[in-house]
Parts: structure tokens; sequence; C-alpha cells
């Protein structure tokens, strides 16, 4: 049987890495300007991807810091992302993997604390990102988790503490993600689909590696 999820808010919504689950509602979000972003990040192709996420990122680095706070703590807005994060971080494009993990960072740096509420659903696709097979995607990963827990200490334990739903993301990511359901055949040719799907195997087992000394 697919199961098709690696984490559930209290609201027992789904986050998962499968184009086809989890997929957040954009018409529901307050502001009109996210709306739109939202609505471009669930666009197949990966320029428009690309596009929103550099508007996203723009959003966030040039709005007042209440406006911007207070737009990220509406959970609605949060979760929105924290379902869309993990598609995105494992997205045939390397650029969209490479911005979704700084634009992770960014909002982690921004919530500070506020985070921790949704962290146990991103921290799997978040480590797995530091781990990508390629440089520049695991450095902005690398870069965006230093950002937020600058402490190496605290990047560390988070291996620890997070352990069981970390271990349920790669058994899910290993174990019931196929080729089909990480990648729409209709968008994707299937040379990238299956070059996707062995990404997201080797850096979860990458990952395991990471976590057997825990």
């Amino acid at each position: 049987r697919y199961q098709t999820s690696f984490g559930l808010n209290s609201t027992g919504s789904d986050v998962s890495l499968s184009y086809m689950v989890g997929v957040p509602d954009p018409s529901r979000l307050a502001s009109p300007q996210l709306v739109v972003i939202f609505k471009n990040l669930l666009k197949r192709d990966s320029i428009t991807k690309e596009k929103a996420l550099n508007e996203f990122l723009q959003l966030l680095n040039s709005g007042p810091q209440d406006e911007i706070m207070a737009l990220l703590t509406d959970n609605l807005t949060h979760y929105s992302w924290v379902q869309l994060y993990p598609k995105l971080s494992i997205d045939v494009s390397r650029q969209v993997r490479i911005l979704s993990h700084r634009l992770q960072g960014l909002i982690g740096k921004i919530l500070g604390k506020q985070l921790a509420k949704h962290l146990k659903e991103s921290l799997g696709p978040w480590l797995c990102g530091t781990l990508d097979t390629d440089r520049q995607v695991a450095r902005s990963a690398t870069t965006a988790l230093e950002l937020v827990f600058p402490a190496e200490e605290k990047r560390l334990a988070l291996y620890k503490i997070f352990l069981p739903s970390l271990l349920e993301f790669i058994h899910n990511a290993i174990a019931c993600e196929t080729v089909k359901s990480l990648s729409d055949e209709r968008f994707v040719i299937l040379q990238d689909a299956e070059a996707k799907f062995a990404r997201v195997n080797l850096c979860c087992i990458s990952l395991l590696g990471k976590l057997l000394p825990h």
C-alpha cells in the first residue's frame, strides 16, 4: 500500500515528497501577493517556480519586518510553505532546489523559535538537501541550516531530537515513494524522473548513515 505522509500537523494535513499529496490551496492565503507566488510554485515548469521563489525571497528581504513576521506567523502561510518545501527541495531543476533551501533558511531565521512548530515536517528534506549530489544545492541547504542554527551542537542535536520523524521520513521516501509518485510523467521525461528518484534515495541512505550513531 502506498503511504503518502511522513508528517502530520495538528489538523492532520499531509506533508509529502509526492507531487500528488499534501498540496496547499493558495487561494486560502490572506496575502494577494502570496496567493500569486504560491500558485506559481505549484506550476509544473521549473522556470516559473524559480521566478516565484525569487519573488518570495525578495518579498521577505524587502518588506517591513513586522509585516513579514505577521505574514509568516500566520499558520496557514507557514504550513503551506511546509507542504511545498519537500517537493521543491527535490525538484529536477538544480536552481529550484537551491532557492527552496535558501528560502527555508530565511523563513527559519525570521521565525526564530516559532519555526519549531513545523520543524518535524521540514527537517527531513532540509537535512537531505545538505547531502544533495549537487554541490551547490548541498551548500545552499547547509548554509541555510547554519543560518538558523549557528551553533554546531544545536545542529548535531537535531539528529537526536528528531530521530523518530527522520527515520519515518527515510522509510517513506525509500519504501513507499516511486518514480511516478515523485514526478508527473505528463510533464517530466522518464530520464529526469528516474534521476530524481535515484537522487532522493541516495540522499536518504546518506542521511540514514548519519543517524546511525544516534
